[in-house]
């Protein structure tokens, strides 16, 4: 399914208050961890295909409106037949390509400091996910996860997938 739009991220709060997770994305902070006694977790980052996002950017021929669509035809909830943007009517003005999360930085890898004193099964509040997760997704809009829960199994944080995911009704 091709998708047009990034839906706008919700950050999770930490409702349980639980401890956080930081994240840091240069050498010089990750030493300094280190060197606080932190336990350091180095992740590759990676794009996820599921986020990314295309579509049109058509322009009326007779009103000038603009509108941004995943396609010539778009499919409506509650309805058989799709609304259709023909070229007679809808000229393309641009080709819509990009990634529904923003990108932090420009390296690929980032790292999880979590505190010395972790214990083995312990909850922890990532508040800035190194991961590009999908928090949901609904007709043509793709929603990234920006922060989870993830328990600590004594060499790596677990990532709760269900502490991020977002259910619509609609």
């Amino acid at each position: 399914m091709s998708r047009a739009f990034a839906g706008r991220s919700r950050p999770q709060s930490n409702r349980s208050e639980l401890r956080e997770v930081e994240t840091v994305y240069d050498a010089d902070e990750l030493n300094a961890a280190v060197a606080r006694g932190a336990r350091c977790i180095v992740r590759r980052k990676e794009l996820n295909s599921k986020l990314n996002i295309s579509g049109m950017l058509l322009r009326n021929r007779k009103s000038g409106e603009y509108i941004a669509v995943p396609g010539r035809e778009v499919y409506r909830q509650y309805s058989g037949s799709p609304i259709v943007y023909g070229d007679d009517e809808w000229e393309l003005v641009q080709a819509i390509e990009g990634y529904a999360r923003r990108i932090h930085h420009e390296s690929n890898w980032a790292a999880y400091i979590l505190p010395g004193d972790a214990m083995l099964g312990e909850r922890f509040f990532i508040k800035d996910l190194i991961e590009d997760l999908v928090a949901t997704e609904f007709w043509s809009t793709v929603t990234p996860a920006e922060t989870a829960e993830a328990v600590w199994n004594g060499t790596e944080l677990v990532i709760d997938h269900s502490s991020y995911k977002l259910v619509l009704i609609g």
